[in-house]
């Protein structure tokens, strides 16, 4: 679940930033590019309905399932 929130929050990072740092095979050769605003507004409009409510969801589904294996372990104990 932490890996799931991680990759999504650098997804929306990526997609919030208004440079794309691109590198092709190392550190030595990249470039950073400026985004178009028609880019900028796209990957906003992306990032806020897409995944911000993904990334709101996340936490949830972890403390669902972290009180559904609890609760389990507990009755398990008890039976």
């Amino acid at each position: 679940m932490l890996q799931l929130y991680l990759g999504w929050n650098y997804v929306r990072s990526r997609l919030a930033s208004t440079r794309v740092c691109y590198e092709e095979s190392g550190w030595y050769d990249g470039q950073t590019w400026l985004k178009t605003p028609e880019e900028i507004t796209k990957d906003r409009l992306i990032a806020n309905y897409q995944v911000k409510p993904l990334l709101q969801r996340l936490p949830r589904t972890f403390y669902s399932l972290f009180l559904i294996i609890t609760i389990g372990s507990i009755i398990w104990f008890f039976v």
